[in-house]
Parts: C-alpha cells; structure tokens; sequence
C-alpha cells in the first residue's frame, strides 16, 4: 500500500466518528481494517455485507462512498503514473493516439463508477457525501483549469501556512497567486479564509461574495458566507443564504447546513423525503420495467404517455396532455392518482402537497435527485416558484426540534 493510501486511510477512520449501533459499526469497520490493507478486497466486504441487510445504514453508505472516492483518486494517481512510465518508455515522447486513450479510458471508467456510487448512494439513503461529490463532480463548472504552475505553487504554500496559523503570510502568497491569475476562484476563496481565521469577517465576506457574485451556482462561497454570518449572529441572513443553496441543489449535505442554522431557533426542516431504491425516470433510458412497490409501475408507464413531449431533460413542451411541465412531477402526479386509495401512510403528505398545489416543491426539494437537476433548474429559474419553495419550506417542513 503506497504512503497516499495510507495517509487517505488514515483520514477515512477519523472521518466516521458518530454514534451508530454497535453490530453495524463492528461489521463496516471491519470492512475499513480490510480496505487500509487491500482497497478491493476491503470494498467488496463491505458492499457483501451491505447486500445482507434490508436497508442498510447511513453509516455504511458514508463509509462505501468514501472508500470509493478514496479508489477513484487511487486510480487517476495510478492513471498519471502509468503515462509518466510511457513516456519514459518511450524516450520522453509524447503518447500517441492509443496512449492517450488507455489513459483516458482508466481515469473515465474510475470516474462513471464513483459517480454511480453516488447516485445510488443519495438516492437510497441520506448520504451527504454523496451529495456533495455529485454537485462538486456533476453539477457544477469546472474553474481555475487554466491556472499556472507558479500560480498553484504560490497557493498551496499559503495552504501550509494557514495549517501553520500563519494567516498573514498566507494572505500574501494568496495576492500573488492572484496577482499571476486574476481569476484565480480558489486563491480568492482562501484570501477570505485568511481573515474569517482571524475573525475579520467583514474582510473575509467581501471575497466570499466576491466568487458568489462572479459564479453564482459554486456553493463553495455561498457556504462560507453563511458560516460568516453565523459567526456574527445574523441567524435571519444566514437561513435566507441557506434557503438559496437549497433552490440551487437541495442534496443532503445542503439541508444538513440548513439544519444546523436551523438549531439555533430550536427547529428543524423535515423534509418528508422517503427512501426509494430505483431511479428517476429519464429520457432516452430504457428504466421501465425498474420501479419498487407495484404502485409505481404508474410512475414508470407515466413516461411512455408523455415522453414524445418531453426533451432530453424531461422538460415536458406545450400539449393537450397535460399542463405539468416537468417529467417528474407529471410521473409522481399519475402514481399519486392512480393509486390514491391504496397507498401507505408515507404518501399522505405528497397526497396533501398534490391536492394544496405543492406538488412541484415536493418533487424538487424534497424528493430532489441529480438526475432530475435539469428540471429543477428550469424551475427555480422563475421568481415566482421560489417563493413558492420558500412558502414550501416555511408552512410545511418547519417543525420544532424535539427536546432530549
């Protein structure tokens, strides 16, 4: 096992700390002992063990989204490694076509693998690493790929010398990254760490709200921003910030945060989401004959009814079907329909939400998916339906947080 695994390794057992049941932190530890020693032996005993259980625990999925990140950045390594040991081979020449596409092969196949974890995972359980993962990899854009090495080496030596509470040094190698690339995102981002470590936060919000103003979909800087305002005791701003990651990606790791704003006026957002072990529909993917409980067969057949209408994101055109816009929502709307009578009591809320007109927030805030990203995004892009989320949130979801 090479020292970055080990280091990883090391990272990955501080990482699950929280209380879980004993017989199931015995089982996937194990599965961590195993994967420090052997990634691929370790991984296929804790997906084994995973398979044996009903609905297995959030712990678990943590666990496998995290060793599985840990393969994937094992892999692009050994993919980078690979190519440097070509092209010594090969007299310091570049790789040819072949290659080129060998390589890209290894680090593509590790990548889709990871990401399908991390679909799977946020679907069927509350993973927030999951999420996370999938709105950093998938959802949104690429930045400061176009940065110099001087501009990376004066960065990572401030990244050091934050670790050494050295902030002001750190500051200064931040403005010369910036000074050699004005675009820098990440080096403006860590500018403002330099002064929210040193509790100047004014400082710290004029560079936050600097990336969020000049690329408003990051999370990154919206994050930081509502960190600042917590740390100034502007509770009320800092739930609206939040509510605002939530219209642009309302995975688990975004509600968890909202949570924890929340706490501070002893309440708490129960989203009402359920657990479902099958995926969206999609257009232009054979995913009929998948669905749970027999009541969803109507969830899938929802899709041939509509599906001429729909483009490839399954935003639904003009037509004399129906007047719901989304694939989504229109799927959910014929399940909850046609089966009304005869669904379990999970179902009473998204019954209420269809019958009060919210079913739409439901679909995209509670029941949210990145598979479904492009509706929601669609949706959220009209004023009108986020104050309709907002209503969502504030009348429905709200609840005080149970006393212990």
């Amino acid at each position: 096992m090479t020292y970055f695994m080990r280091h990883i390794f090391l990272l990955l057992t501080l990482l699950f700390s929280f209380s879980i049941q004993a017989q199931t932190a015995k089982q996937v530890n194990k599965a961590i002992k195993v994967f420090g020693k052997d990634i691929d032996k370790g991984l296929d005993k804790l997906t084994t063990y995973m398979s044996k259980e009903k609905y297995p625990s959030l712990y678990a999925f943590e666990v496998l989204v995290t060793m599985e990140h840990l393969k994937y950045l094992y892999n692009v390594s050994k993919g980078d490694e690979i190519e440097e040991a070509m092209i010594e081979e090969n007299d310091g020449e570049p790789l040819d076509s072949v290659g080129v596409q060998l390589i890209d092969d290894i680090k593509r196949f590790s990548k889709e693998n990871f990401l399908d974890v991390c679909r799977y995972s946020s679907l069927a359980s509350f993973s927030q690493n999951a999420d996370m993962y999938l709105r950093q990899m998938v959802a949104e854009e690429k930045l400061d790929t176009n940065v110099s090495d001087d501009g990376w080496e004066l960065f990572d030596e401030g990244k050091l010398k934050i670790d050494d509470g050295e902030f002001e040094l750190a500051e200064l190698n931040f403005r010369k990254a910036m000074d050699k690339d004005s675009g820098f995102y990440l080096a403006n981002i860590y500018l403002g760490h330099t002064f929210y470590y040193r509790e100047n936060y004014d400082s710290a919000m004029f560079f936050y709200e600097r990336s969020r103003t000049a690329y408003p979909n990051k999370m990154l800087p919206r994050t930081c921003i509502v960190d600042c305002l917590v740390q100034q005791g502007l509770f009320y701003r800092a739930k609206k910030e939040c509510q605002q990651m939530l219209f642009l990606y309302p995975g688990h790791d975004i509600k968890s945060k909202y949570n924890e704003i929340l706490s501070v006026e002893n309440k708490v957002m129960n989203d009402r989401r359920f657990t479902r072990y099958f995926y969206p529909n999609t257009i232009g993917e054979d995913d009929a004959e998948r669905y749970g409980p027999t009541y969803w067969k109507d969830y899938r057949d929802a899709k041939k009814e509509v599906s001429r209408y729909c483009n490839e994101d399954g935003i639904i055109e003009e037509n004399g079907l129906t007047k719901d816009r989304y694939l989504e929502v229109y799927s959910f709307r014929r399940m909850l329909e046609e089966n009304q009578e005869d669904l379990p009591d999970i179902y009473e809320f998204p019954l209420r939400m269809m019958e009060d007109g919210y079913l739409e927030p439901f679909v995209f805030i509670s029941m949210f998916h990145i598979d479904i990203l492009p509706q929601l995004q669609d949706y959220m892009s009209n004023e009108d339906n986020r104050k309709k989320c907002e209503d969502y949130i504030d009348k429905y979801l709200l609840e005080t947080r149970e006393k212990h």
